[in-house]
């Protein structure tokens, strides 16, 4: 398939515009996004970009994201890069595994599932405490805490 100059060279721009940025989104910059949007031609270039760099390169509502994929050392973390961001410099992989962990129940916690991909779920509210414990070690509702159903 034979592409014209411009069309190349728009989707060079919105690649890197993703590789800076990592999203685009309209409101942003709307003569690339119309670009990635209306021209198919651009809308594949861009797509073999991405699969060139191990990326994914998708478009939810008016915001066209670039999203790593699972093997890429170049755009996402590395499991030992992860480590020495998450954990202690003397942390072990148990350590590592615990954070890991905690990470996964916050966002279940917010999160309840609904939906195709995180984008598109459902937010909760977190749990809010309705009791502590006073001085005396009893269990005391906190003022204008939610009542539970």
């Amino acid at each position: 398939m034979a592409y014209e100059f411009e069309q190349v060279r728009t989707s060079q721009e919105i690649f890197a515009y993703l590789l800076e940025h990592h999203e685009l989104r309209e409101q942003d910059q709307p003569q690339l996004y119309r670009a990635f949007a209306e021209d198919e031609a651009v809308q594949n270039l861009v797509r073999s970009q991405g699969e060139a760099s191990e990326c994914d390169v998708e478009r939810y509502g008016d915001v066209i994201y670039l999203i790593p994929g699972l093997q890429n050392r170049f755009l996402g973390y590395s499991r030992s890069q992860l480590k020495k961001e998450l954990c202690r410099s003397t942390a072990t992989d148990r350590d590592y595994y615990l954070v890991q962990f905690s990470i996964l129940v916050l966002l279940l916690e917010f999160y309840d599932g609904q939906g195709s991909s995180s984008k598109t779920g459902n937010c909760r509210t977190a749990s809010l405490p309705i009791c502590r414990k006073d001085g005396r070690g009893r269990r005391r509702r906190v003022p204008g805490a939610p009542l539970r159903r």
